[in-house]
């Protein structure tokens, strides 16, 4: 029964990321394009700036996790403004402990933390109409973007571009610059700090490789782009697939041609995958384009005071896609 499992919060268990990464592997195992944790993979994912083990409930029987929520609390853009919000990431449940009504506390718990919190608004991701969908929406969650995750297998090849350069080391301020200037005014971006910077850079484990690109005419960047590597499951198998994410730049062709630039960087054995949305119309036409398969998802928004209904009641303009938060790299 519901009643017997307890929700504690992961820092006053003994559970291990190793734990947590098996109970994710096995909730998650047959959703598409999810990363597959590893407990190293697991405790960087645990040390993300604003999570911790301190923001994560567990559902508990005994010793046992049979559930949990990630919550993150960070600045998100909602209504063209920086709001403090928590993302809500990993709501899982063991096949086995389905159909209780753990999901259902766990959120419930989440949503009292968050107002405890004196948090603006809440988001996250789903399938829409699945069981999680209905389970959000009777908690006041609504849908605020749609969100398109494009992969190919093997990637697709696009035009050369020869004016694109590795990023260099010293060169993290210029790219943090550049992507709070051209995707700061869309929703669901969470404007990258030195903190930030650091988890998802150096703080990386070298199971997850990363490399950004700059695009440039002369002297001025006009565009950026990352590609992460890491083994998903598509198709029902694992696939080791190169991400194609944070792609941001002064005009749709700047965009297109570090798209093209990021592609001919794939491996030959490596499937690719985009990240796009509402907020790029110019890079979902191009992965139509280029023949990718569409997967679907949405982003669910929740007010939680009277600021962030406020900034809801404004039209988003766009939608960024947050690939921790989506995919877990």
């Amino acid at each position: 029964m519901a009643s017997e499992i307890q929700i504690v919060p992961l820092a006053e268990t003994g559970v291990t990321a190793g734990q947590v990464a098996d109970l994710y592997n096995t909730a998650f195992a047959e959703y598409e394009g999810v990363l597959r944790f590893t407990p190293e993979t697991m405790a960087w994912y645990l040390e993300r700036p604003g999570l911790g083990a301190g923001h994560v409930l567990l559902a508990m029987e005994g010793d046992r996790p049979v559930g949990g929520v990630m919550i993150t609390d960070a600045p998100v853009v909602l209504g063209g403004e920086a709001l403090p919000c928590a993302i809500i990431d990993s709501v899982m449940t063991h096949p086995d402990y389905r159909r209780r009504g753990i999901a259902t506390r766990l959120m419930e718990r989440a949503l009292e933390w968050m107002r405890a919190a004196g948090l603006d608004a809440s988001f996250l991701y789903t399938e829409r109409g699945s069981a999680g969908y209905r389970i959000y929406t009777r908690l006041g969650y609504r849908e605020r973007a749609l969100v398109l995750y494009y992969f190919a297998r093997p990637a697709p090849t696009a035009r050369r571009t020869p004016r694109v350069r590795p990023a260099l080391p010293h060169e993290e301020e210029r790219v943090r610059a550049l992507l709070n200037g051209w995707l700061g005014d869309a929703d669901g971006y969470v404007p990258v700090d030195e903190a930030l910077w650091r988890w998802r850079r150096a703080a990386r484990p070298a199971s997850l490789p990363y490399s950004i690109l700059l695009l440039e005419e002369g002297d001025t960047a006009t565009a950026t782009g990352t590609l992460c590597a890491a083994t998903v499951r598509l198709g029902g198998e694992p696939v080791d697939l190169v991400l194609l994410t944070d792609v941001a730049g002064a005009t749709a062709d700047d965009r297109e041609a570090m798209v093209g630039a990021l592609l001919q960087r794939v491996p030959r054995d490596y499937g690719a995958g985009l990240l796009t949305g509402s907020h790029d119309v110019a890079l979902s036409a191009l992965a139509e384009r280029l023949g990718m398969h569409r997967f679907e998802e949405v982003a669910l928004v929740a007010p939680l005071t009277e600021r962030g209904t406020q900034a809801l009641q404004r039209p988003p303009r766009g939608w960024y896609t947050l690939s921790e938060s989506l995919i877990g790299i």
